[in-house]
Order: structure tokens, then sequence, then C-alpha cells
């Protein structure tokens, strides 16, 4: 190492935590963690479900008459990825995410609904999005607030907001609830290992 890059990192190390978790450095995360793990037959497994969930995902959708019957499937999509272990913990970050989310937006459109006030709330969930995408609950839930924000701004409806927030909750529940059965079907006895590890910890 340099004695510049030296000086870099010793700089890095010194700044606040607030400061390190707002601009820490990036890093790849995805879009397919623990690939390597795969073998040709797990692929062919994580593709059944993958599109299994997605398929019966809109399915519900559209069968249920929502004015936004794509969200179920598209949280199936973002929720699996080709490691039993992080899909799983996606799954139970999404939905403390979407949570976070739906009580973020509640209180913004709470105060007011101005263009103003909406406008910038997108900036501050979106300015740190790319350093957390590592933190998958912080990063789905900032994604959720933008989208949601957004969707009101788009709308003319006052009325719009209850059931839009609503209606995400429903819609994380349904979608993660399909990532965990299908995950468990395709994948048992990965399933059951992190089950034993899950349990021998709490003993």
């Amino acid at each position: 190492m340099s004695i510049g890059e030296w000086r870099c990192s010793s700089a890095s190390r010194r700044e606040s935590p607030t400061i390190y978790l707002i601009n820490a450095p990036l890093h790849y995360a995805g879009p397919w963690l623990g690939a390597g793990s795969f073998d040709r037959w797990g692929w062919v497994r994580f593709a059944l479900a993958y599109a299994l969930a997605a398929t019966i995902g809109l399915w519900i959708g559209i069968e249920s008459a929502s004015t936004r019957a794509v969200w179920i499937s598209a949280i199936t999509l973002v929720l699996m990825v080709p490691d039993v272990r992080v899909t799983y913990s996606r799954v139970f970050g999404g939905m403390i995410g979407t949570a976070f989310a739906v009580l973020v937006v509640w209180l913004v459109t709470s105060v007011g609904q101005s263009t103003l006030l909406l406008c910038t709330t997108i900036f501050l969930a979106a300015f740190p999005l790319p350093s957390q995408v590592t933190r998958f609950w912080i990063f789905s839930g900032l994604v959720a607030v933008v989208v949601l924000l957004a969707w009101d701004l788009a709308s003319t409806d006052p009325t719009l907001e209850p059931s839009l927030l609503w209606e995400r909750l429903e819609d994380m529940g349904v979608g993660a609830t399909l990532v965990l059965v299908f995950t468990a079907l395709v994948f048992p006895a990965e399933t059951r290992s992190l089950l034993g590890v899950a349990v021998r910890k709490d003993q």
C-alpha cells in the first residue's frame, strides 16, 4: 500500500459513524448473491421456484382486481436470490423495510400533501440508497418510500394514500409468503438445515 493510500484509509477510519454510514465505500451486492454454491440442478430448482412465485403472484394480483397487480410479482423477483439463507433473510428484511416505508409515508402525508414536501422526502430517501445496498431492510424500505410517494404525486385522487399504503403491506405479505413457500418446497434440505441452526441458537 502506498503512503497516499494509507493516508486515505486512515482518514476514512477517522470519519464519524454517521458520515461513514451515508458515504461508505460502495459494495457489489448482487444481483445473484451466493450463486457460486449452486450446481446445475440447484439452478433449475431456483429457476422453477422463481418463475412460479412471480407468475402466481401476478395471477393473484390480477384476480384480486388490484390496480397495482404487478406489485406482488415484482416483490417475489426482488426477494428471491439463488442463495437460500440470503433469500430468507431478504424476506424478513423486506417486510421490516416495507413497514418502515409505510410508516414514513403516512407521517409525511399526514403533515402535508404539497409537491415540495413530497419531492424533498423522495430526495432524502433516494440520496443514501447507493450506500445501503448491503443493508437490505434499509435499502428496500427507502425504495418503497420513493415508490409510494411518487405514486401519490402521480395520482389526482386525494383518497388514494390510505388504500395505497394498506395494499403495499398486503402485497408484501403475499409476496413474502410465496417466496417462503416455494423456496422451502424446492430446497427442503437447505431449509431444514437453516431451521436447525436457528433452533440451536435459541436454546
